[in-house]
């Protein structure tokens, strides 16, 4: 029985086909063929035509027999009574499409089928909806037209199966055109497991494949066949899989399993050859000799490279961007899900300025990204550790590999390395897993936006979006610009150090503790039992919840703390405010003669432009809550 009749629920002495041939019969649907004309209808774009015969079922031939794209036209024949043609095409989830067929020879009968899987070498496929013609006479000439809309509910790969009419009585020439409807598809944020998804599964469905690993952990590659300039980045590019894949890269001079050429100049790609279940034997990288997109970390082509090696581990694309004939990527139409971009994923063509909704500016990607992260632990399981000791990034990098290289380059401006450039704004995910770990970035004199919570994006050094916290990795100590900096922590124990600029810094979870530096600065802790020095400056200190604590020493200007809870929070102050000239003094002494109330605040006056305002409390209350170091 054909797959047609199957899913039309036929038996098979319905199935009137030629020997060795496949048959079908569609019900008849409603027309929809008012005001047509076949000068104008379908719309034209690109046209696909069925130079030798188109597969008789669900296929996933890469070639114009067989395929064709929205907004553009195919044109096919039946040519014997029985045939039928099924075209592939590529749709997107929530969008609309008008689909016509028409013909002055044959009563074109189309139905849309939705892919649902393969059994060995058979695509499977089910019937969604059909549609009949209609007969519409046009400038004397008799056309019969069939007409649909069709909403795809997913998005992937689809088949529009063309024949004549239920009797299989005609034959001769058809056009098939699908139109997306113009009134765009709301695309919706999709989670970073959800991305992961897309990039370890669902993405090989356009190739006819499925999810596909590794069986080993240790993998060879073979770089003979790059040029000098190319080959000294491909190890950089295998590090930076290194900690999300807990897989063992190794050069090679012999046959490997993963082998890189330059035989197909201007372009970048992978080939994978694959076992019988399906995972990987071996593949193939194509960076082309006339590639050139730069030789150096902060180039194109090393972000190429760790996409290309993305592919040769598992990893798909984000979208369908090299569906078919290709075309320009285009955002949002090119995109399956709101966030897509390179900040969500390397495996991305849509970069951070194409993607109007990212807020984030354009960089070149220096590691793999969140999704990236996530999709490779699922594929080959979260590694026992990763980074695992404190490790410093940013200022005095301590992390053992390029990224070294690269911070050196982002925080002081060093380009006295080969493999530095320095022409490119650049974007990268922290991923770590032990340790207490720091990211210093003091040396940036313009605002940063940082925010230290997994998945969370922030801008540094003048770029929005250019640091990712990866899922799991939790910061312990941030230290900022010199700028008015705004850093907000995450769960567990922080230290925030804003260093110059008048800076926000805000406490979460965890026992943190925060330090404003010099100039004017708003400090927040969270729930637990936090530290808050405002430093110099005018500073404003709110502890939130917890019984915190609030630093205050000579110099420190004018402060003032919000939020002071009586017999639970404490107020720390330096032996260094009175000392020189008063000796060592008893708490009840330092508030009977630097402090008073007004208007039902504490107020601390030491002189010399120190002034400490506690407010909602009397100076009467205080003195359970002082403690002199």
């Amino acid at each position: 029985m054909c797959v047609v009749c199957e899913a039309m629920g036929r038996d098979s002495a319905q199935c009137s086909a030629v020997p060795g041939e496949d048959n079908f019969t569609f019900a008849a649907g409603d027309g929809g063929t008012a005001g047509f004309d076949p000068a104008k209808d379908p719309a034209y774009g690109e046209t696909w035509a069925e130079w030798f015969e188109a597969p008789a079922g669900p296929h996933f031939e890469a070639n114009a027999v067989g395929y064709m794209t929205a907004n553009s036209t195919f044109d096919g024949a039946i040519g014997y009574y029985g045939d039928y043609d099924f075209i592939r095409i590529e749709l997107q989830a929530g969008k609309t499409y008008t689909i016509q067929a028409y013909s002055f020879s044959m009563q074109p009968f189309v139905g849309i089928f939705g892919y649902t899987g393969t059994s060995g070498s058979t695509v499977n496929a089910e019937l969604l909806q059909t549609q009949s013609f209609e007969q519409v006479v046009v400038n004397g000439t008799l056309y019969f037209v069939s007409t649909q809309t069709f909403t795809a509910d997913s998005h992937g790969t689809f088949w529009l199966a063309v024949k004549d009419n239920e009797d299989d009585t005609s034959i001769g020439a058809y056009t098939l055109g699908v139109v997306e409807d113009e009134t765009p598809a709301v695309l919706k944020n999709w989670t970073t497991k959800e991305i992961a998804h897309r990039l370890t599964d669902t993405g090989w469905e356009f190739f006819g494949g499925e999810r596909r690993i590794w069986e080993k952990t240790n993998i060879s590659y073979n770089v003979d066949g790059l040029t000098n300039s190319v080959k000294k980045l491909v190890k950089h590019a295998f590090d930076a899989w290194e900690a999300s894949t807990g897989l063992n890269f190794t050069k090679t001079s012999g046959g490997a399993d993963i082998t890189f050429d330059d035989t197909e100049p201007d372009k970048a790609y992978t080939h994978s050859d694959l076992k019988n279940n399906g995972n990987m034997k071996k593949a193939t990288i194509n960076i082309g000799r006339d590639f050139d997109k730069g030789t150096t970390l902060d180039s194109y082509t090393f972000q190429s490279l760790i996409h290309e090696i993305g592919h040769a581990l598992g990893l798909a694309h984000a979208g369908d961007y090299n569906a078919g004939q290709g075309g320009p990527t285009t955002y949002p139409d090119s995109a399956l899900f709101r966030n897509d971009s390179w900040n969500a994923t390397i495996m991305s063509y849509i970069n951070q300025s194409m993607n109007t909704k990212d807020k984030a500016d354009y960089a070149l990607i220096m590691t793999p990204m969140i999704a990236d992260v996530v999709a490779m632990f699922d594929l080959y399981g979260k590694p026992a550790s990763f980074n695992k000791g404190n490790t410093v990034y940013g200022f005095h990098s301590n992390v053992g590999n390029y990224l070294d290289v690269v911070f050196d380059y982002l925080v002081e401006g060093d380009t006295s390395s080969n493999l530095i450039d320095g022409s490119q704004p650049l974007s990268f995910t922290i991923l770590d897993s032990k340790g207490n770990d720091t990211i210093n970035f003091k040396t940036d004199t313009r605002k940063q936006t940082v925010d230290l919570q997994p998945g969370h994006l922030s801008k540094v050094y003048g770029v929005a979006g250019s640091m990712v916290i990866a899922n799991g990795t939790f910061i312990e100590t941030y230290i900022a610009g010199k700028n008015d900096d705004k850093v907000t922590g995450n769960k567990v124990a922080n230290v925030l150090r804003g260093m110059n600029g008048d800076d926000n810094l805000k406490g979460l979870d965890g026992n943190d503790r925060l330090f404003g530096g010099n100039n004017n600065d708003v400090l927040e802790g969270g729930p637990g039992k936090d530290v808050l020095d405002g430093g110099k400056g005018k500073d404003k200190l709110t502890g939130n919840s917890g019984a915190d604590f609030f630093v205050y020493g000579k110099g420190s200007g004018r402060d003032r703390v919000m939020d002071f809870k009586d017999d639970v929070d404490a107020l720390k102050l330096d032996d260094a405010l009175w000392k020189s000239k008063h000796g060592n003094l008893s708490k009840s002494q330092v508030i009977q003669k630097f402090a008073q109330t007004k208007n039902g605040d504490a107020v601390f006056d030491f002189g010399g432009g120190d002034v400490l305002k506690v407010d909602g409390i009397a100076k009467s209350h205080l003195t359970n809550d002082l403690v002199i170091v």
